[in-house]
């Protein structure tokens, strides 16, 4: 059966550095500590992640286990922590351009315009023209599209 004072033991062993340590990761973990952008750009590179898997593999294996989980799991925070930051900041990074409306690009458009009519209104007037039909004239040729004899077609009843 294991006692009281055994479960403690790691308390024990820890060094100070190793217990403020822990301290200061425990506030970090339960404190609402907002990250700075520039830290969140940091951690989100794979260098930044590289760097965090090696300091808990350092810590488990030199300092105090009881440090080392408390660090994992501070750093896996971190990391959410970060990844909200950057997805907030993206997203206000990245917003639209400010686009005017119809209301106030008007009188752009219309001082752009040299005449009266607009280009639609002109090709309509010169390819379509309304009540200006010129006189039709007819060619005489000697085509003639359908065949003279039917010889040699068969008939349909």
């Amino acid at each position: 059966m294991v006692s009281i004072t055994d479960a403690s033991q790691p308390f024990k062993l820890m060094k100070p550095f190793e217990i403020i340590l822990t301290i200061i990761l425990i506030i970090f973990i339960v404190a609402p500590v907002e990250i700075p952008l520039s830290i969140s750009e940091w951690v989100h590179s794979p260098l930044g992640i590289i760097i965090l898997f090696g300091l808990a593999v350092y810590l488990f294996l030199n300092a105090s286990i009881v440090v080392a989980i408390v660090f994992a799991v501070s750093a896996s925070e971190l990391i959410r922590r970060c990844y909200t930051v950057t997805s907030t900041a993206a997203s206000m990074t990245y917003s639209v351009p400010h686009v005017p409306s119809n209301d106030e690009s008007v009188p752009t458009k219309i001082t752009m315009l040299p005449s009266d009519k607009s280009l639609e209104e002109e090709m309509i007037d010169t390819r379509a023209p309304i009540g200006l039909n010129p006189t039709v004239e007819y060619v005489d040729t000697s085509f003639k599209p359908v065949m003279d004899s039917f010889t040699s077609t068969a008939t349909m009843i």
